[in-house]
């Protein structure tokens, strides 16, 4: 059940630009399109230390507490789009609103505008997670964004495949690792623990539910404390005033570990920039074929690389560049996108490519991080 502090009539006062700036980041949990129509709306939940604004897809949930000084207590569920765009466009300074309960109306007043918008009683609004206050590890921000970067993007975009769209996460006492697979590539990296871990598991969440994890984790200044709720069946993630909820996905993560290769016969040792320039110039040749492009690996005299895509009926493309060889030469099928995402998902001045065969998977490893793993499968030529 809902637990909100009512009085007569909620009132709080705020200024716009912490307003406008925290209904931008609950936003994102609002879903474009829902045939629940509470699912389009923001939960304005005024207590005595603040004004909380909560959005939920039911999947995802994004809560911020914004400072104000609450008058009266008391909540209401308001239209997400309209308030933002409203509150967005006023004038910097203080915004006063209070509600009139028998309408479920809020008044606006900034100064020189006022505004009556209708919202909908809070008990109507989807149940929110409260986050347990019990087993709870903490992050760095920085670790914690690293390994969402070099992970999330390698899981599958359709949802119609929840396994493959979400990002597994094993917990262990001092550290939790993250994989994603869309069933051609592979990423995983550990993020090490500040507070340890009180018991060891795996769940799965929602890439997107990351993603978004990660935009806020850019101006993210502290540790992240993360809690799992085994009863609700969530994850919660506390920052600074703000909290992120996502669902565990049921079910488990391919066994990915038995894809990753353990022997190579040919690895290649190349500037990551210049491979990252190459596979870009060539994928938009490739984009009439799969996005197939071709790398042929050349040891000798000189040691080289050729990466090449052919488009058909919109031409070809070619680029040779200087590598570092060892082992024999061979020519293997890759897609452009993928190359492109792992070689541009970090820094660093070199890549090493390790091969078996055309047509086993290509192992990629960044010298200064020996931690990330990434894989990619081959396409066949």
């Amino acid at each position: 059940m809902h637990a909100f502090e009512v009085s007569a009539a909620m009132r709080v006062i705020c200024l716009q630009e912490n307003l406008a700036a925290a209904l931008l980041v609950v936003e994102r949990a609002v879903p474009q399109r829902s045939a629940i129509q509470s699912l389009g709306y923001i939960l304005f939940d005024a207590r005595a230390d603040g004004l909380r604004l909560v959005a939920t897809n039911q999947e995802l949930t994004i809560s911020q507490t914004v400072a104000s000084q609450v008058l009266s207590t008391g909540a209401v569920a308001l239209p997400a789009r309209l308030v933002a765009e409203f509150v967005s466009n006023l004038r910097a300074g203080p915004i006063e609103f209070d509600l009139d309960r028998t309408a479920w109306s809020v008044r606006f007043a900034s100064t020189p505008y006022s505004a009556h918008v209708k919202g909908l009683d809070p008990a109507d609004y989807p149940i929110v997670p409260s986050a347990p206050d019990r087993e709870v590890m903490t992050a760095s921000e920085a670790d914690l964004l690293t390994t969402i970067n070099q992970v999330a993007f390698a899981a599958a975009a359709d949802m119609n495949q929840p396994q493959l769209a979400s990002v597994g996460i094993t917990i262990s006492r001092h550290q939790l690792i993250m994989a994603a697979t869309d069933g051609m590539r592979l990423a995983m990296r550990p993020c090490p623990l500040i507070q340890a871990a009180v018991r060891e598991r795996r769940l799965l969440l929602p890439a997107r539910s990351l993603t978004e994890l990660a935009r806020l984790l850019r101006n993210a200044n502290d540790p992240v404390a993360i809690a799992v709720s085994a009863q609700s069946n969530q994850v919660h993630f506390r920052l600074q005033q703000v909290e992120l909820t996502s669902r565990i996905i049921d079910g488990d993560q391919p066994n990915y570990e038995k894809v990753i290769p353990t022997t190579q016969k040919t690895s290649v040792t190349i500037g990551r920039y210049d491979l990252a320039e190459a596979v870009l110039l060539a994928s938009y040749f490739a984009r009439d074929v799969a996005d197939r492009i071709k790398i042929e690996v050349r040891p000798g005299g000189e040691d080289e690389i050729r990466v090449t895509a052919e488009g058909g009926a919109s031409g070809d493309n070619a680029g040779t560049l200087p590598a570092a060889i060892k082992g024999p030469g061979l020519r293997i099928g890759m897609k452009a996108e993928f190359l492109s995402d792992v070689l541009n998902s970090r820094g660093g001045e070199t890549v090493v490519l390790h091969f078996t065969s055309p047509l086993a998977a290509c192992r990629v490893e960044f010298p200064d991080d020996i931690d990330y793993v990434h894989v990619l499968m081959p396409i066949r030529l």
